[in-house]
């Protein structure tokens, strides 16, 4: 997507949380895609949050024609920080969460944090309701969305071609603030009054028991939740 964007992209910046094991499989893939496409990959994992400004400093003396963020707790902690690094070194910047856009970053192709947590707030009503969380099914995002921020292509000097405008989710035109969340942050309203109503009863005690006896796989369930896709390759 971005290369429709800027033709002549041929090095892209990733800034990534190495960090995360849920992101080494997903450079993997997006590395093997770019290969595939002709085109290089610079690597600027952090993992913590002193890591950013190197990674910005490395990024400008480089001097690529595009920039990848991949988003994950960390990552989302300094958004706003590194889309006003983009917009000050006039980076064609693309990302995983919706709010990079909203904020002033070029595009953003990723996981509907909005589907992804009703999608949630089902295993836990079935959880709730008796079933066995080891029995639940292991399930990826299916619902993403593009976001082209029209006022940031302008103020790089990029055309965003018609067809691509077509199939965006949402195009943004004008500035506007935006308030970065990420899953845990912000969960639904069922979600919270399915827990408050259980917080005291029997039930939720022996729910307690059963996660407790689960770990493993509640970790798992988590990291599936902020686990970036597969897609992300796209890019």
């Amino acid at each position: 997507m971005l290369k429709e964007v800027v033709p002549t992209l041929s090095r892209v910046a990733v800034l990534w949380n190495a960090a995360n094991p849920a992101f080494t499989p997903v450079w993997r893939a997006v590395d093997a895609t770019a290969r595939s496409m002709g085109l290089v990959l610079l690597s600027q994992p952090v993992r913590e949050a002193q890591d950013f400004a190197a990674a910005f400093a490395a990024i400008v003396s480089q001097r690529p024609e595009g920039f990848l963020v991949l988003v994950d707790a960390l990552v989302a902690q300094h958004l706003r920080q590194i889309v006003e690094f983009t917009v000050r070194e006039r980076l064609a910047a693309v990302s995983t969460l919706r709010e990079f856009a909203a904020l002033g970053g070029l595009m953003s192709y990723g996981t509907n944090l909005t589907a992804t947590q009703r999608k949630a707030a089902g295993y836990v009503d079935r959880v709730l309701k008796g079933e066995n969380p080891a029995e639940l099914p292991f399930e990826q995002p299916t619902t993403f969305e593009l976001v082209i921020n029209l006022k940031a292509a302008k103020a790089l000097g990029l055309t965003v071609p018609q067809l691509m405008l077509a199939r965006a989710d949402e195009v943004i035109e004008k500035p506007r603030s935006a308030s970065i969340h990420t899953p845990a942050e912000r969960p639904p309203t069922d979600t919270v009054e399915k827990l408050r109503s259980h917080r005291e009863s029997t039930r939720s005690l022996r729910i307690t028991t059963i996660l407790r006896n689960d770990r493993t796989l509640c970790s798992d369930l988590s990291n599936q939740c902020c686990r970036p896709p597969e897609s992300f390759a796209q890019w």
